[in-house]
């Protein structure tokens, strides 16, 4: 049986739209529930999935920018700057991080006294 129509979809708006509503429609609910049940758990995963919809974001940004024609000045058009979302997402992470570590080790600057055992024979 053959087909005689594409199964390509043209852009992916509509799709990047959805994905964003839902997540932040998630997103209010999980921090409110979290704040009304004294949940520091949910309050941190709404957190994180706050940062999900940030992602979402770059990426639809970058997916409307690799989806404009080329000019004289950029022949190849802006479809280079869909290594960016990833690139910025994974330079966040390590910047959350590494700011985690100053934080965590700044309020207690004597460090974390682990015991230490020495076997002599």
């Amino acid at each position: 049986m053959s087909h005689d129509h594409s199964h390509e979809v043209g852009n992916y708006n509509r799709s990047f739209a959805i994905g964003v509503i839902l997540n932040i429609v998630f997103v209010a609910i999980e921090a409110g529930y979290g704040v009304f049940a004294d949940s520091l758990a949910l309050i941190a995963d709404a957190g994180h999935n706050l940062s999900d919809v940030v992602s979402l974001l770059l990426a639809w940004g970058a997916s409307v920018l690799a989806g404009k024609a080329a000019t004289e000045k950029r022949t190849y058009g802006l479809r280079k700057v869909t290594v960016s979302p990833p690139f910025l997402m994974g330079a966040r992470s390590r910047a959350k991080a590494t700011t985690g570590q100053f934080l965590f080790r700044g309020y207690s600057p004597e460090g974390h006294v682990r015991p230490v055992i020495v076997i002599q024979p």
